[in-house]
């Protein structure tokens, strides 16, 4: 199988809109605005790498950036954190296609924050995604809290 084939079958639209849906929905049960659009790129960068999601895992709806990520973190997660400014652009294409694709099921606001018409509860999937799911509600929870300039400088992420 060539390498852009197996990538679409990771990352594919329907996939991506889903994890996403599940990120805005987490965003917006801390601000029913939303959450800055700048941050919609840091979603799969965090979820597929398997540090990270299981630290958003385990984390819990009154958890923040720092006691996620920074207090008491493995080296494996220190490592994967400082690989982020470079998967935020890798992925930045893949995040633009699942938004469009999510686009044609539920209603995006784009204004100052990027919102949902029709948010959703993880704890309602019952299923082998449920992990990728519950990482990217968790971590639309924990980034909703921060402002956005603050979680740049935190994760050092320049590349915009």
């Amino acid at each position: 199988m060539k390498i852009g084939r197996l990538a679409n079958a990771i990352y594919s639209p329907p996939w991506v809109a889903e994890l996403l849906h599940y990120f805005l929905s987490g965003a917006q049960s801390v601000k029913a605005e939303g959450i800055k659009l700048e941050l919609i790129y840091m979603v799969l960068p965090f979820i597929f790498n398997e540090a990270i999601r299981n630290r958003l895992i385990i984390s819990r709806s009154n958890s923040n950036i720092n006691t996620t990520f920074f207090n008491n973190v493995s080296l494996d997660l220190k490592n994967a954190l400082a690989e982020q400014n470079d998967q935020y652009l890798r992925f930045k294409n893949t995040t633009q296609n699942g938004l469009i694709y999510l686009s044609n099921f539920t209603q995006l606001k784009f204004d100052k924050y990027i919102s949902i018409s029709n948010p959703l509860l993880y704890k309602n999937i019952s299923n082998s995604k449920k992990d990728y799911i519950k990482a990217a509600y968790q971590l639309g929870i924990i980034l909703a809290k921060e402002d956005y300039l603050t979680i740049f400088l935190k994760f050092r992420i320049t590349n915009l």
